[in-house]
Order: structure tokens, then sequence, then C-alpha cells
């Protein structure tokens, strides 16, 4: 989880990672630049943060972090600013689409190369898009959800865009059930679920789940989030099977009582994006919380997981800004 935001100003603090081992959060080492609406990708051993902006500037910077050392590093910026973009890591490079400069939406691609600490220009995407989502299956790279102003005013895409890195090609392979904004997004067993999120066509968040079946090309429906959310990030995670079965036998009571202390003790809050008091603010006047599934050790003293956990859970993080002052 990273970009932790404060009401008036972006701050750089509660960086975590969780270790599913022992069902814990522990915190790494702060960013050395605020980052909201920015984006996290890892290759090999390290994790970076890319992009976004903080109340008083857009930003090109990008840090690299070591969990070897705990320690961040500036690497080579981006070519621009952007922020409320989305990225992923395909075969030790990382990709980041679309997003927004100032006010534009934008419809580039650009690539790192860790190795050469260089970015480069890829071929533009279909459509313009922002606060979206990227995914990679089977070598693929997905762009789903977002909006942009096409037509002078806020509205959902609703395009599915493919990418061939080997082709350096875009193509539209579906249209999307339903508009997802700010959605979180992860891939299973070559399926992409896109979860939740805010549709601008119909002024509403949704706790609506969708999966793209990439294998058959079509969508598939699944059980509902609790709530009605936006902002989310989400990913796939092994855990302990004691976890899992600890989880499965309690009763629903039992599980509120739990949920309960953990949010006494620490609070994930729920994204409100600043595109929210931007152009939908009608619709974010108050600002709802969600727990998360570990309590935060204070006092653990840092000591990094091996690098199997690490890839897993670093995509927990938050990527809007929170509240305009």
């Amino acid at each position: 989880k990273l970009g932790q935001r404060s009401i008036r100003n972006v701050d750089r603090v509660m960086k975590v990672w969780y270790d599913p081992r022992h069902n814990r959060w522990t915190r790494i080492q702060s960013l050395q630049q605020p980052h909201a609406d920015h984006c996290v990708c890892v290759v090999g051993e390290h994790l970076y943060a890319i992009g976004g902006r903080d109340y008083h500037q857009e930003l090109n910077m990008v840090e690299r972090y070591d969990p070897r050392s705990n320690t961040w590093e500036y690497v080579a910026p981006l070519k621009k600013e952007v922020y409320a973009h989305a990225g992923a890591a395909h075969t030790g490079k990382i990709y980041i689409a679309c997003g927004r400069s100032g006010r534009n939406y934008l419809k580039e691609l650009h690539c790192y190369d860790p190795e050469a600490n260089q970015w480069e220009m890829k071929a533009s995407a279909p459509v313009e898009r922002a606060w979206h989502g990227m995914a990679v299956v089977r070598g693929q790279l997905y762009l789903l959800g977002g909006s942009n102003n096409a037509n002078g005013y806020r509205q959902d895409v609703m395009e599915v865009s493919c990418y061939s890195p080997e082709r350096d090609q875009w193509s539209t392979v579906s249209e999307m059930p339903f508009g997802h904004g700010e959605p979180g997004i992860a891939v299973l067993d070559d399926k992409i679920y896109i979860l939740g999120g805010r549709s601008h066509d119909r002024y509403t968040r949704t706790e609506y789940v969708h999966i793209y079946n990439v294998a058959e090309g079509c969508w598939e429906e699944a059980p509902n989030i609790e709530c009605a959310n936006s902002g989310m990030s989400c990913c796939v995670l092994t855990l302990p099977r004691q976890l899992v079965e600890d989880w499965g036998n309690q009763t629903p009571q039992k599980r509120a009582q739990r949920a309960c202390r953990r949010r006494r003790a620490y609070m994930l809050p729920e994204v409100v994006g600043l595109s929210d008091f931007e152009e939908f603010s009608s619709s974010s006047a108050s600002l709802g919380t969600r727990e998360g599934v570990a309590e935060v050790s204070h006092e653990q003293s840092f000591s990094p997981p091996p690098p199997h956990y690490l890839v897993q859970v670093v995509i927990l993080q938050q990527t809007s800004l929170n509240s305009v002052p």
C-alpha cells in the first residue's frame, strides 16, 4: 500500500506491506516524494512508484524500492508528467498507458527498461482514458474501464483495448457491460476481474464485479462486493491454508466482531479521488472506510519478506487524492 493521503495534503507515511505468513502489516521506508494518482509495478526484486501528483504539481518522477536495504531511489523520470494512468510489468519491462496531463486525457503508452534505465514511447492506445486499469494475460496488455471527456463531458470508456508488445499494435477486443472508473483489477486463471468503481454515465459508485474471459472473449458475472466502492486496488494473494480455514469457520457474528477490533487498530480508508471534486462533487459528500484484514505492527523491526510474497502483495495501494482543501 503506497501513497497514503491526508485531508490537506499528500503525505508519504503509512507505506506498508502485508505478510500472509503471519497475517500482519509492517511499515516500510517512506517514499522520497509524495505520490497520489500514481501506479505501482514490480520488476524482479524491486518495486516502482511511477508518476502521479500532489496538490501542488503533477509528477514525472519514478522511485524504485529495494526491499533488501529498505530504501527508495530515483530512476529515470517519465518524459512528461502524468497522473491517473495505469501500469503493469511484462517480460522485465514496465508499461504505463493513458492517464491525464493537466486536464487533457492521454492515450500514450510508455515502456521502461530497468536494465537500461530508459523510457521509450510505444504505439498510442485507440482511445483516451484515465482512472482505468491494466492487466497482462497471455503476453497481451489489456486496458479496461476509466473515463474521458471526448464529448465535452465526463463519460465512461466502455472499450476494452488490447496491446501486443511483440507487434506494437493495439486492437479493441470487447465492450464492457457496465462502466467501471477507478476500479480494482486482478487476474486469475487467464480471467480479468474488474471490481467496483464508479460509473460517470450513471452518476454512481458500483458494487458490481465483472470478469473478462480472455480465452473465450466474453464477459462473466460474479457476486457483488459488499458495498459500492471506488478507488480500490486488488491483487491475487496466496494465503496460508490455516488462515483461510480459520476465516471460513467463523460465524458472521464473530467475523463482524473481529473486523470491529481491527477497525479500532487500523483503518484503510476508501479512496475518494480528486476527480470526484473536480467533476463529480455532488456524489462525493461522504468519505467511507473499509478495514484491512490484518493489524499493523507498529513496533516490529523491518524484516522484508521473501520476494515471492513481496511480488504478490505490492499492488495493495491507494491511488487517488482524498479531498481538496
